[in-house]
């Protein structure tokens, strides 16, 4: 898998991809890695729609971006 500019590639035979789904993994950046669940990025973000890539016989997925944040402030009375 080769990750680059929020883009990651890798190659998937004989499954099945109506039960894939993608997670967040790590952040690049130590002071921004508390992980959101924007788009399921940590719940777990079903593939969906693609396009075929006529060159390389190939489809591409895509997913909606997902997000990291610094530290979670503290709020008072959980607010």
């Amino acid at each position: 898998m080769q990750y680059a500019k929020g883009y990651f590639f890798t190659t998937i035979s004989a499954l099945n991809l109506k039960d894939c789904e993608a997670f967040l993994e790590k952040s690049p950046l130590e002071s921004c890695n508390v992980p959101k669940d924007v788009n399921k990025g940590i719940s777990g973000a079903p593939f969906s729609g693609y396009r075929v890539l006529n060159q390389k016989h190939t489809k591409l997925y895509s997913l909606r971006p997902f997000f990291f944040t610094s530290e979670p402030k503290s709020v008072p009375n959980g607010y």
